[in-house]
C-alpha cells in the first residue's frame, strides 16, 4: 500500500521522532514488522481511529476498523482497500459489553488470533462547567471511554495470553494526566484509562502482553471541533501525526515500557513510565 502524507509541510514531522524524550528507563526497541498483525482499531470512522487505521493497514497491518457509524467505516475501508491495504470493518456500539465480545469473538473465528488493540473511540460530554454535565452524558462518556477499553481487556487479555503475544493500546489524553477545568467527566474517563492501563500492566508483568496508554495533545478532530469550533480546532496538530506515532510504537521503533505511555504534543513526543 502506497503511504501518503497530509502535506510536503508535515512529512518530515509525521515521520520522525527527532524530539523524542524518554521519561523512562533506557532500553533496546525490539522492532517488529507490522505486516500481517491482526489489528482491531476501535472509532475507525473518523478522527484519530480513521487515521490509525490507515497508517497500520499501510505498513501491512490487517486491519479491522469498528465504529457505530456504518458510512463512515466503509469510507475508512474504501480509502484503505483502493491503496492496497486490508481492512475489515464491524459495526458495533464499544459501549455495550455484549457487542464489544462479539466483536471479539468474530474476529478470533475468523483470523484465529487478535495481536493488537488500537482503542481510539471517545466521545466527551459539552464543554462546561460539572454541575450543567447531564447524566446522560455523564454515562456515554464514562461507558464509551472507560468502561469500553475494560470490555475489550476481559476478552483480549485470555487470547493474547494463550498466544503469547499482544499489545493492547489506548488512547488516552492530556487530560488523563492533569484533569481539565469544563472537561470534568472527560478528564475523570481519561484517568479511568490510565490508571486500567497501569494496573493491568501489572497483572500481565510475567507475560508477553502490553498494555500502553496514548497521550495526545489537542489533536485536529471533529470531537474538538464540537467543543471549541472548526477554526480553534484546526490549530492544532493533526490525526495523522497520532496515528504515526502509534505505529512507531507498536512496531517498537518507540520503545515503551508496559503500563507507560506516551505524551504527543505538535512539538513534542515523549515517552514515560507506569
Amino acid at each position: 500500500m502506497k503511504k501518503t502524507h497530509s502535506g510536503p509541510n508535515q512529512s518530515s514531522r509525521l515521520n520522525s521522532v527527532s524530539k523524542l524524550t524518554l521519561d523512562a528507563p533506557e532500553h533496546s526497541p525490539r522492532i517488529m514488522s507490522l505486516d500481517g498483525l491482526v489489528t482491531i482499531v476501535t472509532g475507525g470512522g473518523r478522527g484519530i481511529g480513521r487515521a490509525v487505521a490507515c497508517t497500520l493497514a499501510s505498513e501491512g497491518a490487517r486491519v479491522v476498523a469498528c465504529s457505530r457509524t456504518k458510512e463512515e467505516l466503509a469510507r475508512t475501508a474504501e480509502t484503505i482497500n483502493d491503496l492496497g491495504g486490508t481492512c475489515e470493518t464491524i459495526c458495533a456500539d464499544v459501549s455495550n459489553p455484549s457487542q464489544v465480545a462479539d466483536l471479539v469473538k468474530q474476529v478470533q473465528e475468523k483470523h484465529s488470533r487478535i495481536d493488537v488493540l488500537v482503542h481510539c473511540a471517545g466521545y466527551t460530554a459539552p464543554y462546561g462547567p460539572l454541575e450543567e454535565v447531564s447524566l446522560e452524558d455523564y454515562e456515554n462518556t464514562m461507558d464509551t471511554n472507560a468502561g469500553s477499553l475494560f470490555y475489550f481487556a476481559r476478552s483480549l487479555v485470555p487470547i493474547m495470553r494463550s498466544q503469547e503475544r499482544g499489545m493492547i493500546v489506548a488512547m488516552s489524553s492530556g487530560a488523563g494526566l492533569r484533569g481539565h477545568a469544563r472537561l470534568g467527566v472527560y478528564s475523570m474517563s481519561k484517568f479511568a484509562v490510565q490508571g486500567l492501563i497501569q494496573a493491568l500492566a501489572g497483572e500481565l508483568e510475567d507475560s508477553p502482553v502490553s498494555c500502553i496508554a496514548i497521550n495526545p495533545g489537542g489533536v485536529a478532530t471533529k470531537m474538538l471541533e464540537d467543543l471549541f469550533g472548526k477554526e480553534e480546532a484546526q490549530k492544532n496538530q493533526p490525526p495523522e501525526a497520532v496515528a504515526n506515532v502509534v505505529k512507531q510504537v507498536v512496531s517498537g521503533e518507540i520503545p515503551v515500557p508496559s503500563g507507560g505511555g506516551v505524551v504527543v504534543r505538535r512539538d513534542e513526543v515523549r515517552v514515560y513510565e507506569r
